[in-house]
């Protein structure tokens, strides 16, 4: 995660451990930015949640710029594009809310491509997928709106293959997940669009748990919460 920030309006991302933060929803389609170093190779994907596709554009993009590529056409299997991540190696992820599947993506990729890999399928487990983060290890999380469950897959993961891992149940205290994001420690953010909330959960988390903390009540300002991001803390 070093050396990357990200920006979701709709999902999430952790930079380091410290102050918590949460994003409420937009009308227009869910964005993904990430600005790497050097700046040089700074890139901005969106995901056009409307018009199933994904545009790029170069770095410090400005006005009514033209993509320098697009990722569409029915061999894509993009379906609701909602959320976007990027794995160390550059390969970018695509949860697609209204086709139930994770679409993976080669860098460069432009056209109507097929993905290189794809996560759907009745045992995978993915239920309105909103959602996406990676651990420091690399494992992919999934935010699953409509199934009030986080799901997890193992790197090179594709087809109808289980998850892993999941976090489901009554006692997890999800409730419409949105997106997600990690510390540097590890823990689990989800914001619960559905439950005015945000649930922590600790490293290795499965089953039926309760969150080791949740941010939640009249008090918070919390409503709607669609994203959530950990910032560096800074001391002065």
């Amino acid at each position: 995660m070093a050396g990357r920030t990200y920006w979701r309006p709709i999902g999430a991302a952790a930079a380091a451990c410290g102050v918590l933060a949460t994003g409420v929803p937009v009308q227009v389609a869910a964005a993904s930015t990430v600005r790497a170093t050097p700046a040089s190779v700074a890139i901005t994907f969106v995901a056009n949640l409307n018009a199933n596709s994904i545009t790029e554009y170069a770095k410090r993009a400005n006005g009514n710029t033209v993509p320098i590529r697009t990722i569409i056409g029915t061999r894509t299997a993009l379906n609701g594009p909602h959320d976007l991540a990027l794995d160390s190696a550059g390969t970018l992820y695509v949860a697609n809310f209204g086709g139930n599947s994770v679409t993976e993506y080669g860098k460069g990729t432009t056209g109507d491509v097929a993905p290189i890999r794809t996560i759907s399928g009745a045992g995978t487990g993915l239920h309105g997928p909103h959602g996406l983060a990676f651990d420091a290890a690399g494992t992919l999380y999934v935010a699953n709106f409509s199934g009030n469950t986080v799901t997890e897959y193992g790197k090179g993961a594709t087809g109808d293959v289980a998850s892993i891992r999941t976090i489901s149940g009554p006692s997890t205290g999800l409730n419409g997940p949105h997106g997600l994001a990690f510390d540097a420690a590890g823990t689990l953010y989800v914001a619960n669009f559905s439950g005015n909330s945000v649930t922590e959960y600790g490293k290795g988390t499965t089953g039926d748990v309760a969150p080791i903390r949740t941010l939640s009540g009249a008090g918070t300002g919390l409503s709607g919460p669609s994203g959530v991001v950990v910032t560096a803390h800074f001391r002065h």
